[in-house]
């Protein structure tokens, strides 16, 4: 995702990353002139996020919360997450950065209250692995009425990762 934003336009965009951890993604956007609102639902990654923004100097709104529950409502220009992809129920804050639940819930909940948060030219990027159900979280993303479009591709250490564009489908 870094490589991939450094060539995006993030001038005076409206920029929310979800699950922003120690706050890269945040970090970048915010360099590129992005006014940036980074959320964590990990009390420990929302300290880190703060932290390095004040190492390096960059305005970044950080807020805890658990996907869009402590977001002011308001449409955003971009929108990054790397969620957690693998269907298994979370037991901590830590577990929350890889499991989504036994039924996808984090896709579910996420989709559901999508719409509320983008405008008609809002750009949605996910990083997702080969090693998740690529096809389960499509569908889900579908029921919602979005879709999924394969904008980059790359192998980063042994798997391989795909940032997918996420779009609204107007056929429903």
């Amino acid at each position: 995702m870094f490589d991939f934003l450094s060539t995006v336009n993030l001038k005076n965009q409206m920029f929310l990353e979800i699950g922003a951890g120690s706050g890269v993604i945040s970090l970048l956007a915010s360099k590129l002139g992005a006014n940036v609102t980074a959320t964590d639902i990990n009390p420990e990654a929302i300290e880190a996020t703060k932290g390095n923004s004040v190492l390096n100097n960059l305005q970044i709104k950080v807020l805890r919360s658990d996907l869009f529950e402590s977001i002011e409502i308001l449409a955003y220009d971009i929108i990054v997450l790397n969620p957690p992809y693998y269907p298994k129920t979370p037991k901590n804050n830590l577990e929350k950065a890889w499991y989504c639940g036994n039924n996808f819930d984090f896709f579910h909940r996420f989709f559901e209250k999508l719409n509320i948060y983008i405008h008609i030219k809002t750009k949605v990027f996910m990083v997702l692995s080969e090693d998740c159900d690529l096809s389960e979280i499509s569908r889900i993303a579908q029921s919602y009425g979005f879709y999924f479009q394969l904008i980059d591709q790359k192998i980063i250490a042994w798997e391989m990762n795909y940032i997918y564009s996420i779009q609204i489908d107007n056929a429903n």
